[in-house]
């Protein structure tokens, strides 16, 4: 038994998975419908007013010339001097979908944003990925590359300490901002902007305080399934 339980505290210690996993929710559970009230989520502006709905695993996300609803989930923590966290999320842009907004960051209280993501529609079935920064909610973009109705991990990451905001899409750097310092994020939000008019699906989002964990959606699950292939060796021995 006290092999056993050594071989689990290396497991938990050494499986990312365990330890820097804030919060992950793939929605698969949630009913049709609206998110809020579901799995922790809450308004946090607009209550009501075009709701965030959940459809068939997924979350649906608009904008149009009116404000409608924005959400979020606590993250169960507080970031704090020398915090970098991190968001993954896979991203649907709509082939219906015009103009440009962001729709995805970390949350501070009801109105302190960081790591802001955004879409930039552009011709031909193509757009751009955004990320807003300071001062003046300047926007970073990429080339207008990326192709409508095709599915993209996007993680972003925030720096406690210098501000730096970082974005990756499909495991490849693409864009850096600046935002404000001691952002202490306690939540992560989507956002239905009035700009636009765009269309985008969301899902499987992982927080988390490394790359790695945020980059591969649900991470605690493959080191649950990491840990159950070694108690089965430990059985047999």
């Amino acid at each position: 038994m006290k092999k056993l339980g050594f071989l689990l505290m290396v497991v938990m210690l050494a499986s990312p998975g365990f330890a820097l996993v804030l919060m992950s929710d793939n929605f698969d559970s949630y009913t049709s419908g609206n998110l809020v009230g579901q799995g922790g989520w809450a308004a946090h502006s607009g209550a009501g007013n075009v709701p965030v709905q959940v459809v068939n695993g997924t979350v649906k996300l608009i904008t149009q010339s009116a404000s409608a609803e924005d959400v979020n989930k606590s993250v169960g923590a507080t970031m704090g001097a020398g915090d970098v966290w991190y968001a993954g999320l896979d991203v649907i842009v709509g082939s219906s979908s015009l103009g440009k907004d962001y729709f995805a960051h970390f949350l501070q209280g009801t109105s302190n944003f960081a790591a802001r993501v955004g879409v930039d529609i552009g011709s031909g079935g193509k757009f751009a990925f955004g990320l807003l920064g300071v001062p003046a909610y300047s926007e970073a973009l990429t080339a207008f590359v990326y192709d409508v109705e095709q599915t993209y991990r996007v993680v972003t990451s925030y720096n406690f300490t210098t501000g730096l905001c970082t974005m990756w899409v499909n495991g490849t750097e693409v864009l850096t901002q600046n935002w404000y310092t001691g952002n202490a994020n306690t939540a992560y939000a989507f956002r239905q902007g009035s700009s636009g008019s765009l269309r985008l699906t969301v899902d499987n989002l992982v927080v988390a305080t490394s790359y790695a964990e945020a980059a591969v959606p649900e991470p605690a699950t493959m080191a649950l399934l990491g840990l159950g292939g070694l108690l089965a060796v430990v059985r047999r021995k």
